[in-house]
């Protein structure tokens, strides 16, 4: 889960706004499907479609979890970090 988390926040730039967020759920919930479709004693055609189902339903869910929490903004997480060291002092 970290590794998805981790590689989806650095494909949207740190950003949370909804297509950031459901990405970010997107690539998320596909590393931590691949991860138990990995351990599944199951066939590799149900083994792809169950992360490619996870990964749509944690797309699908961070949205309406982020907004509930009142998460959701149109700037990154970190804006110091985008900023210029002039303008931090």
């Amino acid at each position: 889960m970290t590794a998805g988390l981790s590689i989806g926040s650095a494909i949207v730039d740190y950003h949370t706004d909804t297509p950031s967020l459901a990405l970010m759920g997107l690539v998320t919930g596909a590393a931590l499907g691949a991860a138990q479709a990995g351990v599944m004693d199951a066939s590799n055609r149900r083994r792809i479609i169950w992360m490619l189902a996870h990964g749509t339903l944690w797309a699908l869910s961070r949205e309406p979890t982020y907004r509930r929490r009142g998460l959701i903004r149109s700037i990154p997480l970190c804006p110091p970090c985008r900023s210029s060291p002039s303008s931090l002092g």
